[in-house]
């Protein structure tokens, strides 16, 4: 490989030193929802002795590791997957024979550890990773993430002290290497491409694939690249899939989006719930993060029904509840809340999250109550293990539904939990629809879904005893299986069977053979790591076997390869230590005057604060590209620019009143459909002695006549609409009122519906 000139940074006193990273790229090809990526990682030891580099770097959890290949000059060293002691130890012996050796582990669900060892001066090679990711798919939008960096995750008292090193490496606000991307994407039932994180070119390919590519030729790995592909009706169908692996075993894997009959669905229909909302004070979510989890937060409140329960618990290094138990969602209770959030701010504490989560797990819901618990976070937490513990324990009677918030928040915990739990993880960059995922992510927690889901395979034969834990599904999110076949026919069809309430529920799918693809065996390896992974009693030896069978990294495993060097070439003496800065994230900091406080804070360890101080880190302005806390705009309006009719739904669920109605301070938002004097004119002829009532009647039946009129996404006006229907039918009945009366006098007024 040809050297080229070193990579340099600048330390605290100015000195420029050499950083052996000196750019990463991904190249990738996506298609069907899955994507297969190779990450390239270039390292030069510029420096005047031996080096032994650590590189901590991030992975979506999602992401099945399946390869690490090294380029050095002329050679290509290809790695095996082995027991973690006996790939350290194959690490060891050859760094000590003057060997180059080259470790990949995964060190947390999201995080990944290369480490390098010996670069003589001079030196450079190329680290390749290989890996497939499964992406999800929401309201026909499939949301591609990619992540390049991490903030400083705090680690409690007591925490392992060398893991606490190695996931805060030390930071630079401005890293000399850049991030390059080369992606392609299958343009089957895509309608349009688009990203909420980088300035991105299309370019149309003679193969009629998609090349996307960054605006810049490089970017910083300062935040996840997310790509939306918004689909057509074609991927609602779904698929099923079947291929070889290299062995010649055979996979399948079934995904789709399915959409409910509307005869099986009862909109209408509310099972009372409790709602616990845990919230993220902690240092690293000043600015930016703080400000989206109170409007979050406040979305979700004014959701909620009367006969709920719900509480407020706030948490850095110590966590405060708001009501110390589950309260019901009263007017009185109501305000107190939104008081409570419009004074909640973040400090400089860590990310304690384990005594707040296992607050709210003790708190005991009645049989008929499903306890749903929102944790609205960045997830800069280092004692991931832990939480994982507490709720495999505790949390069975849980589902958590995670809002991962900011430019780059940590993925592992959050997206486990939720699997674990039925929930799900939704991601919120500043720039994206806040109200369209807040209320996506709420309508799941009571939204029909299918359960006790099965699987018939017929004209074909599986092992029964390897199929996964089946998922319930919900309406418009993405549902996947894989599972092994021992024999398959020429007629072979799957039907997945479930229930919505009472009534049963069915799909029949094809599959389509695909010949040799090693990629479906690789994802169903993952899926039962993940199994194995996620049992309270977890057994490394199954981890271990099922990783090197699927050739998967796991937690118990390592990927390890050996540059073996002869005679004068040998890497003789000891090593210096080199640890790669990581580029701070964006926005990232607890003080818009200077970032260093901020990243030093989340650490909470002196030496990883010595760390800090080997690298130049300048103030960065936190606010850039955010409305300031004084901005004219309406809570609700501070988001990117929605089409004409989410705008209009945007300003209309803000006037929605605790009980579900509307008033007629809708009046400014709806005058250009509706004549006030016309309003007036058929509430006069009700006749109803309660004139207030009247109007709230009247306002709110064209509420629903208009949102049902402009065919709202149902994923995110399914809750508010719900209230509306069920405030409006419950008060005629109670009232004794002639609802077919005040439904007619609502559709006069407005008869496009």
């Amino acid at each position: 490989m040809k050297k080229e000139n070193k990579v340099l940074g600048k330390s605290a006193g100015g000195e420029e030193i050499a950083i052996p990273f000196k750019q990463t790229t991904l190249d990738g090809r996506i298609s069907g929802g899955i994507g297969n990526f190779i990450l390239t990682q270039d390292f030069q030891n510029g420096s005047k002795a031996l080096q032994e580099i650590h590189y901590t770097f991030p992975i979506h959890p999602k992401a099945a590791v399946t390869g690490m290949r090294i380029e050095f000059e002329d050679r290509i060293i290809d790695s095996d997957i082995e027991e973690l002691d006996k790939a350290f130890e194959q690490f060891e012996k050859a760094t000590q024979k003057g060997d180059s050796a080259f470790l990949l582990d995964k060190i947390m669900d999201d995080l990944l550890l290369l480490q390098i060892g010996k670069l003589r001066p001079g030196e450079q090679c190329r680290v390749q990773v290989h890996y497939i990711q499964e992406f999800p798919q929401y309201d026909n939008q499939l949301r591609v993430t990619i992540p390049t960096s991490f903030s400083p995750r705090y680690s409690p008292a007591g925490s392992d002290p060398i893991m606490t090193d190695i996931i805060n490496p030390g930071w630079l606000t401005e890293a000399p290497y850049r991030f390059i991307l080369n992606l392609k994407i299958d343009p089957k039932a895509i309608e349009s491409i688009q990203s909420v994180s980088h300035h991105i070119v299309q370019t149309a390919l003679d193969n009629g694939e998609i090349a996307i590519h960054f605006q810049q030729e490089a970017v910083a790995l300062d935040r996840d690249i997310v790509i939306d592909l918004k689909l057509s009706d074609e991927s609602k169908e779904g698929s099923c899939f079947i291929a070889k692996n290299e062995s010649g075993r055979q996979f399948g894997v079934l995904r789709f989006m399915p959409q409910f009959p509307e005869s099986n669905k009862n909109h209408d229909e509310y099972q009372p719930a409790d709602y616990i909302f845990i919230i993220d004070c902690s240092g690293s979510m000043t600015g930016s993060s703080i400000r989206t989890a109170r409007q979050a937060l406040e979305i979700a409140i004014r959701q909620l029904n009367k006969d709920d329960r719900f509480e407020l618990i706030t948490f850095e290094s110590s966590y405060q509840l708001l009501f110390n138990k589950l309260t019901d969602y009263t007017t009185e209770n109501f305000n107190k809340a939104l008081g409570f959030i419009q004074n909640i701010d973040a400090r400089l504490g860590g990310t304690e999250l384990k005594a707040p989560l296992k607050s709210a797990l003790k708190m005991k819901s009645e049989a008929s109550r499903q306890k749903n618990i929102y944790l609205i976070t960045d997830g800069q937490i280092g004692n991931d293990q832990e939480i994982k513990k507490l709720w495999l324990k505790n949390g069975q009677e849980s589902r958590l539904f995670a809002f991962n918030i900011g430019y780059a928040p940590a993925h592992g915990i959050l997206d486990t939990l939720a699997d674990i739990s039925g929930g799900v993880a939704e991601n919120i960059l500043p720039q994206d629809d806040l109200l369209s995922i807040v209320l996506r992510q709420f309508g799941r927690s009571n939204q029909p879904r299918v359960e006790d889901i099965k699987l018939h395979f017929q004209g074909l034969s599986v092992n029964e005893k390897k199929l996964p834990e089946l998922r319930p599904i919900f309406e418009n999110d993405t549902w996947t299986a894989y599972f092994q076949i021992q024999e398959i026919t020429e007629n072979a069809k799957i039907k997945l069977i479930g229930k919505l309430g009472d009534k049963e529920l069915s799909w029949s799918f094809k599959p389509i053979i695909l010949g040799t693809d090693k990629s479906i065996s690789q994802l169903y390896g993952r899926q039962r790591i993940q199994q194995v992974k996620n049992d309270i009693n977890l057994n490394h030896k199954n981890l271990i076997k099922l990783s090197k069978k699927y050739g998967v990294l796991s937690p118990s495993t390592s990927f390890v390869g050996i540059l073996k060097r002869k005679g004068d070439e040998k890497a003789k003496g000891e090593a210096t230590l080199t640890r790669v800065p990581l580029q701070l994230t964006k926005n990232f900091s607890t003080s818009p005057i200077n970032s260093f406080i901020g990243a030093a804070a989340c650490v909470g360890m002196p030496q990883a604060l010595r760390r800090f101080t080997s690298y130049s880190l300048v103030s960065s302005n936190i606010f850039e590209n955010f409305v300031s806390e004084d901005s004219d705009y309406t809570l609700l309006e501070m988001m990117a620019e929605p089409e004409e009719n989410y705008r209009f739904i945007v300003k209309i669920l803000s006037k929605q009143d605790l009980e579900g109605s509307f008033d007629k301070s809708i009046l400014p938002l709806i005058s250009d459909s509706l004549n006030q004097s016309d309003i007036e004119k058929v509430i006069e002829s009700l006749g109803m002695r309660n004139r207030e009532l009247a109007e709230k009647l009247i306002y709110t039946r064209i509420v629903i006549l208009m949102i049902q009129n402009i065919q709202a996404d149902p994923s995110i006006c399914h809750r508010s609409l719900s209230k509306a229907k069920n405030w409006f039918n419950t008060t005629c009945k109670e009232q004794k009122l002639d609802k077919i009366a005040i439904i007619n006098a609502a559709q006069h007024l407005y008869p496009g519906s």
